[in-house]
């Protein structure tokens, strides 16, 4: 969020950056408030499986997706510069007329009330294919943060996933019709929003960053993406509709990095919902 995937530019500011790659394995010991799932943490990037949520490619407005749910991706901003700026942030490359911002979304249910899978965003720029991949983990301990529930009167769904070489995002979904005697309208919209770990040599911590606090400090650790953090070093994925680690520093908190419209709840859900 394969082998079109050519973000190699990133390894100029971050260790190890392209496709991403990752083996989840389920805990030993069911989560409680003091235990988190273990995951291997890749040597190299991470490549979503080949089956199941990630996989792929098809074809959406140029862009390479046969699984899950795609739509068309706007960049948050009030000019070209703006937007362009927001993006280099993002992907850790400057920008340079990227064209076709698109958003697949590819979630399974997991347990009873969880979501997991992976999103990818993806452009082209100079007649090339950028692909940037992002994953839930699979197992009910990563994805207990990953909810459909109702806020304010509406059912909303949020998500957290990361890449383990750059940082994180969170997926929202918050405008969903909703008519009261069935299901959720297909058609969805929402936005995306990234945080990226910052310039470290220190090792990815062996569990997902959504699990990750440096307890005793402020000056806090990269690997730290809880977005709906407590006082107590956890998450409460019920706190709120948005990530509320939000701060200009792009290393702290998150940032909006654009909206989605018409996205196909059937589609990204696999049918499940």
């Amino acid at each position: 969020m394969k082998g079109l995937t050519i973000l190699v530019a990133l390894s100029l500011l971050f260790i190890g950056c392209a496709e991403k790659k990752n083996k989840v394995e389920s805990p030993a010991v069911r989560d409680t408030s003091n235990d988190v799932p273990v995951v291997d943490v890749p040597a190299g990037p991470f490549v979503p499986p080949g089956t199941g949520p990630g996989s792929g490619p098809g074809t959406f407005n140029g862009l390479d997706f046969d699984v899950g749910g795609t739509s068309a991706f706007e960049i948050e901003g009030n000019s070209i510069q703006q937007k362009n700026f927001l993006l280099s942030e993002y992907t850790g490359r400057p920008m340079n007329d990227p064209k076709n911002m698109s958003l697949n979304v590819n979630f399974i249910k997991i347990g009873e009330n969880n979501w997991g899978g992976t999103i990818t965003t993806a452009y082209t720029e100079n007649g090339q294919l950028y692909y940037w991949y992002f994953s839930s983990g699979s197992s009910e301990e990563a994805t207990k943060y990953n909810k459909w529930f109702e806020k304010d009167g509406k059912q909303v769904f949020h998500a957290v996933l990361e890449d383990f070489e750059v940082g994180a995002v969170v997926l929202v979904i918050d405008d969903a019709l909703d008519l009261g005697d069935g299901p959720i309208e297909d058609s969805v919209s929402g936005s995306l929003w990234f945080k990226n770990y910052g310039i470290t040599y220190a090792p990815h911590p062996p569990t997902h960053c959504w699990f990750v606090s440096f307890k005793g400090t402020d000056t806090g650790t990269p690997y730290d993406c809880r977005p709906w953090p407590t006082s107590d070093n956890y998450n409460n994925t019920y706190l709120s509709v948005y990530p509320t680690r939000q701060s200009s520093d792009p290393y702290k908190g998150y940032k909006k990095l654009g909206s989605f419209h018409n996205l196909s709840i059937k589609k990204a859900f696999n049918g499940d919902l």
